[in-house]
C-alpha cells in the first residue's frame, strides 16, 4: 500500500502543469547559467588577487649555502704569499623583508581597474545569458501552450466529426445518405485523427525543449499570462541604459581604456621601498660566523627607468589605443542594432494585436457557421462535404487563434527582455495583479 501511495504521488508530480513563472525559476539551475556564474566568481577571485599588488609585501627568507672550498683572500707581497680565510665555509642567512611599490607609473592602479571591469563584464555576460535563456524558455512555453490548444481544438473537431459520422451511418443504413457522402465523412475523420496526432507530437516536442532548458522533466503547461501596454520610446531608452550585453561592451571599453594607461606606464620610472631584518651565521642559529657581522638588517629603495626599449612601449600603447577606438565603434554599432531590433519587435507586436482581434472574430464566425451547417446536416439540408469543411474550418480557426496568442505573448516578452530581466519581472508583477 505504501509503495502504491508513493507511486500515485510521483505520478501526480509528473503530470502537474507548470506555470511560466515556475518554468523561469527552474531556468536558474540551467547548467549553462551555472557555468557563466562560476566564470564570474573566477573573475572576482582574479580581481581580489590583482588588488593585492596595492599592498606591501612581507617575505620571510631563509637560505643555506655549503661551499666546496674555504673562502679565502690571497695576500701577495714581494718574496712571500699567504692566504686569509674571509668567511665560514657553511653560510646561513635569514631575513624578514618588507617591500612596497611606491610608484609604478600607474601600472598597478590600471591593472586593478582592468580586473574590476573584467569582473563586471563577466557578471553582465552571465546576466545576459540568463536573459537569453528566458527568451528561449518563454518562446518554448508559448509554443507548448499553442500546441496544447491546437490539440484541444483537434480533439473537439474529432468529437464533432465522430458524432456526425455516427449520424451519417444511421442515415446511410436507412437509405437517406449515399455511400460516397459517408466515405467523405470517414476520410475527414481519419484526417482529423492524423492532425490530432501531429498536434500531440508538437506538444511533446515543445515540452522536451522546456525540459532541457529547465533541467527537469516538464509534463504539462498552463495558460499564458496576460500582456500589458508597451511604450516603444520608453523601452528603447531603458534598453540603452540597462541592456546587460550593451553594458558588458561598455565595461570592455573601460577595460581597454585601463589597458592604454597600463601600456603608458612604461614611459614612467618605477620606485619601490624596502626594509629588512636579517642575520647571518655559520650554523642554523644565525649567530654569526666569526668573520663578518651577523646583523645584516637594512633599508633602501630601488628606482628603475627604462631609457630605450626599441620603441616597444610606444607600439604597445598605440595598439591599445586602436583597440579602445574599436570598442567605441562596436558600442555605437550595437546601440544602432538594439534600436533596429526594438523597432521591428514593436511593429510585430502591434501587428499581432490586430491579427488577434481578427482571429477572435473569425473564431466566432466559424463557431456560428459550423453550428448552422451541423443543424442543416441533421435535417438533411446540407451535404457531408460542407459539414466536414465547416468542422475543419472551426478547428483551424481555434488553432490560428491559439497560435496568434502564443506569438503575441512571445513578442511581448521579447520586447521587455530587450531591456533586461528586471523590467520583464516588474511587468509580470503587474500581470499578476490583473492589470492589462
Amino acid at each position: 500500500m505504501r509503495h502504491l501511495v508513493i507511486l500515485m504521488l510521483f505520478s501526480s508530480i509528473l503530470l502537474k502543469a507548470e506555470s511560466l513563472d515556475e518554468i523561469l525559476s527552474l531556468i536558474e539551475a540551467n547548467p549553462q547559467l551555472k557555468m557563466a556564474q562560476e566564470l564570474s566568481r573566477s573573475a572576482a577571485a582574479q580581481y581580489a588577487a590583482q588588488k593585492s599588488a596595492n599592498y606591501p609585501s612581507l617575505d620571510l627568507l631563509y637560505s643555506a649555502t655549503y661551499l666546496f672550498e674555504r673562502p679565502v683572500l690571497y695576500l701577495k707581497v714581494p718574496g712571500a704569499s699567504a692566504t686569509l680565510q674571509m668567511q665560514s665555509q657553511n653560510q646561513y642567512d635569514g631575513s624578514l623583508r618588507l617591500s612596497y611599490a611606491l610608484f609604478s607609473g600607474f601600472a598597478i592602479s590600471s591593472g586593478i581597474d582592468a580586473a574590476r571591469f573584467s569582473l563586471q563584464r563577466s557578471q553582465l555576460e552571465a546576466e545576459d545569458l540568463k536573459r537569453n535563456l528566458y527568451l528561449g524558455g518563454i518562446s518554448a512555453y508559448a509554443s507548448a501552450v499553442a500546441a496544447k490548444q491546437f490539440a484541444a481544438a483537434q480533439e473537439e473537431a474529432l468529437k464533432a466529426i465522430g458524432k456526425s459520422y455516427e449520424k451519417a451511418k444511421e442515415m446511410h443504413e436507412q437509405g437517406m445518405l449515399p455511400a460516397s457522402a459517408l466515405y467523405r465523412i470517414e476520410a475527414s475523420l481519419h484526417e482529423t485523427k492524423a492532425e490530432l496526432s501531429r498536434a500531440k507530437n508538437n506538444y511533446l516536442s515543445a515540452l522536451n525543449l522546456l525540459s532541457y532548458l529547465a533541467s527537469r522533466t516538464i509534463s504539462g503547461v498552463n495558460t499564458l499570462p496576460k500582456h500589458h501596454h508597451l511604450n516603444e520610446e520608453e523601452l528603447l531608452n531603458s534598453a540603452l541604459e540597462k541592456r546587460p550585453d550593451l553594458l558588458a561592451l561598455k565595461k570592455m571599453h573601460s577595460a581597454r581604456k585601463s589597458l592604454v594607461e597600463l601600456k603608458k606606464s612604461g614611459f614612467y620610472p618605477s620606485l619601490s621601498l624596502y626594509g629588512q631584518l636579517a642575520q647571518h651565521g655559520d650554523d642554523p642559529m644565525l649567530d654569526g660566523d666569526g668573520y663578518t657581522n651577523k646583523d645584516r638588517s637594512a633599508a633602501g629603495f630601488s628606482l628603475n627607468y627604462n631609457l630605450f626599449g626599441g620603441f616597444k612601449d610606444t607600439h604597445e600603447t598605440e595598439a591599445a589605443r586602436k583597440e579602445l577606438l574599436s570598442a567605441q565603434w562596436r558600442i555605437a554599432s550595437y546601440e544602432a542594432l538594439i534600436k533596429k531590433e526594438i523597432k521591428e519587435d514593436y511593429l510585430s507586436f502591434t501587428s499581432l494585436k490586430s491579427e488577434l482581434r481578427a482571429d477572435s472574430s473569425g473564431l466566432k464566425a466559424s463557431e456560428a457557421y459550423c453550428a448552422l451547417v451541423q443543424s442543416e446536416f441533421d435535417n438533411q439540408l446540407s451535404d457531408a462535404d460542407l459539414l466536414s469543411r465547416s468542422i475543419a474550418s472551426l478547428a483551424g480557426a481555434r488553432s490560428r487563434l491559439a497560435a496568434t496568442q502564443a506569438r503575441l505573448y512571445a513578442a511581448y516578452a521579447k520586447i521587455l527582455l530587450q531591456v533586461d530581466i528586471q523590467t520583464f519581472q516588474e511587468v509580470s508583477q503587474l500581470n499578476k495583479r490583473g492589470i492589462h
